[in-house]
């Protein structure tokens, strides 16, 4: 499926929608013709314009790239990725929140002394899977189970 952004007059996306892989154009004719507007084709992959667009990130004509909104007055645009960066390399090995008054990495706590940090997902998860039924649990340290509320 083709996604396409749509900016206004300042290059800021205002939304995001899909197009059909059945047009040749991949439905960018239909969005001109019903919507109007101004409308950049973006990928889900990062496979053009640096990143996946979003309501809110600016599109860059020079770099051709679309730029989420700065986090932190602190951190710079990396060129290359168009991606925002910290002044300080962030910790892979445990979970972080970037504190920018003190230019720093805090440390975020285990929520309990069983869980582990999963690196790939950047949280912190139990030693067991939260069971998958719609219902609501909470986590008991003293059992390592989780207990329907």
């Amino acid at each position: 499926m083709a996604h396409w952004a749509e900016i206004d007059e300042d290059n800021v996306v205002i939304r995001v929608l899909v197009g059909s892989n059945d047009e040749p154009d991949e439905g960018y004719q239909w969005l001109i013709d019903n919507l109007g507007g101004t409308w950049i084709k973006t990928s889900y992959n990062n496979n053009i314009r640096k990143n996946f667009a979003g309501i809110g990130f600016f599109y860059d004509e020079e770099r051709d790239a679309f730029i989420s909104p700065k986090p932190f007055e602190s951190w710079i645009l990396d060129e290359e990725t168009c991606k925002w960066k910290s002044p300080i390399e962030k910790p892979s090995d445990k979970m972080t929140d970037w504190n920018e008054e003190l230019q720093t990495w805090i440390d975020v706590p285990k929520p309990f002394g069983s869980w582990k940090y999963d690196e790939d997902l950047e949280i912190w998860v139990s030693r067991v899977p939260i069971p998958q039924d719609g219902k609501q649990y909470t986590w008991d340290e003293e059992s390592l189970s989780w207990i329907e509320i």
